[in-house]
């Protein structure tokens, strides 16, 4: 080296340590000068560290635990080591690093090493801690504080637990491009962690993208930037694979780009400050949820696009999103949205399976919806009761799509038809309304109350089409005008008064100043009730009981009598409907 080496720091190492190894030496030496004390050379270590896979004599890159903590304590307290830190590289690193408690005021670095034992900062404060590209076996850093940055990335490897709870970190922290294994257990546990720039997990860049083998943890961190999860692997075979329970990012949250999670992935009520982005990644937990984001809240939009593909649930109840929520180009399983509160539009447009996917949107509430007939779910996979909505982006006015995908969920509720009936009254369309509403009621009778469902129909559309009562009437008022003139005529329509009758029996014809007979006005009078113009009151059917042809009379009798119930029963519908008696609406 060419600076000169204080001596006081290396006569205090080897008065406090024993038999210093050539390592050991190298990294005091290059600690009291600032250097990187390399123990071998970079080329050796583009792959696993794993002593096994490679050739190395890691007898000459020994460095006792101890002593690198002796470094960052004596070196922190006496100023005998420069604040560009300890940089370690290629080195194997023996025994329990013990840094609990802590405070290093310059950056840890060991870079490639291979570490052997347990290293704890337990509520440990430094500058910074870097252990990228080395192979650890477990980590226990409970309430760390890193003034800058934590990484653990570019072919680090873990085979235990790492733990950050309650860390703070002030600038970002990375494991991208990591491997990281602890199968039976937790392979990554940041709980309440505090990250002021982005946690970069893994991105999909070639070289960094990550492996995780047991669950990762982000219950209720705080990361001031993004999370990032872009080509990332997380499986986890006994529980989740991701737990971001009431995570809060200013930034983004992204499982995009190559993403692969075996086992439910969690952001129950998670609070996420720009996108939720999902496009191209996959989600597998076919007997449960995939993706379960219960409760969370979205600044931005959310995005499940792309070839994202979900085997089990994409779990979204009470789901608020300031924009929009783009599904188009997936395969899902079960798409639960509800309750879900979307502000922007619902695209749904370009399902890879529509067949087999199914679609909740019970009690929902989206701006707009975009989609396409190929993609909606089949008969019985398309949950919309309670949904509720501003408009139809595509083809806003072919009502008989929009009842065609009505159909397509078979609950008894009728809610669905009333909200996209209020949507088109809003519109300005009422007659498209109409023929919702319309739709609707021949839907509520359809197996049950089908003779009283018939009635409605045939004689005043279930309130709708109120014009079907008058036609009814123009029937049954034809049929008494034809009746009432041929009983006229053959002699069995005659008189009430008595008098009057005798002289019809002579004369054929009533008394001149009798109330004279019109066919007209007398089914008129049958017809309508209440109606009174005199015809019906001074003429009947009632034909004494010497009458020669008695059956034919009692049928023109029967007749009339029917006539005026039909009118009664015609009149109570036309009102019921004119009132919205009968409406399921109303």
């Amino acid at each position: 080296m060419g600076a000169q080496v204080p001596q006081d720091l290396i006569s205090l190492a080897r008065s406090r340590f024993e038999n210093l190894t050539s390592a050991e030496t190298l990294a005091i030496r290059a600690a009291a000068v600032g250097e990187v004390a390399a123990c071998g050379p970079i080329s050796e270590y583009t792959d696993s560290l794993d002593p096994f896979k490679l050739n190395i004599d890691w007898s000459k890159r020994v460095i006792r635990a101890d002593i690198v903590r002796w470094l960052c304590l004596e070196g922190g307290t006496t100023e005998l080591v420069p604040r560009s830190g300890i940089q370690i590289f290629a080195a194997m690193i023996v025994g329990e690093l013990d840094m609990q408690y802590s405070l290093t005021p310059f950056p840890l670095t060991l870079q490639s090493c291979f570490i052997t034992d347990t290293i704890s900062f337990k509520n440990a404060r430094l500058s910074s801690l870097i252990l990228s590209g080395s192979h650890v076996s477990r980590i226990l850093a409970d309430g760390l504080e890193a003034k800058n940055n934590v990484l653990l990335n570019k072919g680090f490897e873990s085979t235990s637990e790492l733990v950050f709870r309650d860390a703070k970190v002030g600038g970002g922290f990375n494991t991208t491009g990591g491997i990281f294994r602890n199968p039976e257990g937790m392979a990554l546990g940041c709980d309440r962690m505090r990250v002021e720039g982005s946690a970069f997990i893994s991105r999909a860049e070639i070289g960094m993208q990550s492996q995780f083998y047991g669950e990762v943890r982000f219950a209720g961190a705080q990361i001031g930037s993004n999370l990032e999860c872009d080509g990332g692997s997380f499986e986890n075979l006994t529980g989740p694979a991701i737990t971001a329970d009431r995570l809060t990012t200013n930034g983004g949250v992204t499982l995009r780009n190559g993403f692969t999670a075996k086992g439910e992935v969690r952001f129950q009520n998670a609070s996420i400050g720009t996108a939720f982005d999902c496009s191209h990644g996959t989600f597998f937990n076919p007997d449960g949820k995939a993706l379960n984001a219960e409760g969370a809240r979205v600044g931005g939009s959310a995005f499940f696009a792309g070839q994202f593909m979900c085997t089990g649930s994409l779990h979204l109840w009470g789901f608020a999103v300031d924009g929009g929520v783009q599904c188009q180009a997936g395969k899902f399983t079960k798409m639960d949205l509800r309750r879900a509160s979307i502000k922007g539009p619902l695209r749904w447009i370009d399902i890879t399976n529509p067949g087999e996917t199914d679609l909740d949107l019970r009690d929902a509430t989206v701006g707009s919806i975009e989609d396409t007939e190929e993609s909606w779910p089949r008969s019985g996979h398309l949950h919309i009761e309670g949904l509720r909505y501003e408009q139809f982006v595509n083809r806003p006015n072919d009502v008989e799509m929009r009842l065609k995908w009505l159909r397509l969920d078979t609950s008894d509720s009728s809610r669905p038809y009333q909200q996209l009936a209020t949507l088109y009254s809003e519109l300005g369309e009422p007659a498209i309304a109409r023929r919702v509403r319309y739709e609707m009621e021949e839907r509520r009778y359809r197996g049950r109350s089908q003779f009283l469902g018939f009635l409605l129909k045939l004689t005043i559309g279930y309130g709708y089409r109120l014009g079907r009562a008058g036609w009814c009437l123009a029937v049954i008022w034809i049929l008494g005008f034809i009746l009432s003139w041929s009983g006229y005529a053959h002699g069995l329509i005659v008189p009430t008064d008595n008098d009057a009758y005798k002289y019809f029996v002579v004369h054929g014809e009533a008394p001149p100043q009798y109330q004279r007979f019109s066919s007209a006005i007398y089914s008129v009078e049958h017809s309508i009730p209440a109606l009174s113009l005199g015809v019906s009151s001074a003429w009947s059917a009632n034909i004494p009981a010497d009458n020669v042809r008695p059956r034919i009379d009692r049928g023109l009798r029967w007749w009339f009598w029917l006539q005026t119930a039909l009118g009664w029963v015609l009149s109570i519908f036309f009102v019921a409907g004119l009132t919205g008696l009968v409406k399921s609406d109303a």
